[in-house]
């Protein structure tokens, strides 16, 4: 089942809650910043645009991808990123950032999955991005993984071939 629509009423509740809850083949529009204070499960392919917003992931706030599902994340500031507060639970999971800029506000580390680069994805607030996935990962032609001056990139994968640029 899938669904597609602007955050507000129900699910704008649900992200304001503690209570966690699963996001399954959905295309959202996050149409003001937001705050999210729970854990939001991702089962199978989920799209959360912005236009520029923030998604502040409060000291409960995680997105963690579920095996074989795909959380393409666009056109969003993400703001208080650290630790794996966005993450694949498992090593079939695949996290897409498409023009987001990544405000970190400790250590953050992307232990497991797949990692997409599209367009800009900008690493900011001068604090490291750890990299420890043994899955392939890729950065798309014209794509830009940009690090603020500070920031510390951490590559940290079995193999020098887990980060790949892409022709298509």
């Amino acid at each position: 089942k899938s669904t597609s629509g602007t955050v507000d009423g129900e699910i704008r509740n649900l992200l304001w809650r503690t209570v966690p809850f699963i996001l399954q083949n959905t295309d959202l529009f996050i149409s003001k910043n937001m705050t999210l204070n729970t854990t939001m499960s991702i089962v199978g392919t989920c799209t959360l645009r912005g236009e520029g917003i923030e998604l502040l992931l409060g000291s409960s706030g995680q997105l963690d991808v579920t095996s074989c599902s795909t959380l393409v994340l666009q056109d969003l500031r993400i703001a208080d990123l650290e630790q794996n507060k966005i993450r694949c639970v498992t090593y079939d999971g695949t996290i897409w950032f498409r023009n987001c800029d990544l405000m970190l506000s400790s250590a953050y580390s992307f232990t497991m999955g797949s990692l997409v680069v599209d367009e800009d994805v900008a690493v900011r607030c001068g604090q490291s991005f750890v990299y420890t996935t043994s899955q392939v990962s890729y950065i798309y032609p014209k794509a830009r993984l940009l690090f603020d001056y500070g920031t510390t990139f951490s590559y940290g994968a079995d193999t020098d071939t887990r980060l790949a640029m892409s022709a298509s």
